[in-house]
């Protein structure tokens, strides 16, 4: 994800995310969140859950590969297994890609997100670490 800048610290109180739907029918994302730890910036990924009510929830799946990172340009590089988004391979396509920014307003726990900033959707045909290989 690349975004205006990223001063250090971060922007407490953030959740920078990438929303996308593997072959599976599953929606998964990747975040960077400054949400609930201050300025700290910690990496997630999860899946999104369709309630009784028809409305979605996050659920967070667990950490982030640690080689995930972010610079003071705003490049946000949030690395994740294939294996646990759905077991994605090469030649596979990504649909429904989407980033938000978004704002905690409120208390932790309790505040809601306000979207900052969004992109369209879009698709991603995986490639994987074979194509470079031959350059």
């Amino acid at each position: 994800m690349k975004v205006a800048n990223l001063s250090n610290p971060v922007q407490p109180n953030s959740v920078w995310i990438i929303f996308f739907t593997a072959p599976n029918g599953t929606q998964y994302f990747v975040d960077m969140s400054t949400a609930s730890v201050g300025t700290a910036a910690v990496f997630e990924y999860g899946h999104t859950a369709t309630l009784a009510s028809g409305t979605t929830q996050q659920v967070h799946d667990g950490a982030a590969d640690p080689s995930s990172t972010y610079s003071a340009d705003g490049t946000i590089t949030l690395m994740i297994a294939n294996s646990l988004v759905g077991g994605v391979k090469a030649g596979d396509t990504l649909v429904n890609v989407n980033g938000r920014t978004q704002l905690l307003a409120g208390a932790a726990g309790t505040g809601l997100l306000e979207t900052i900033d969004s992109t369209s959707a879009g698709r991603y045909i995986l490639v994987g670490n074979a194509y470079c290989a031959g350059k």
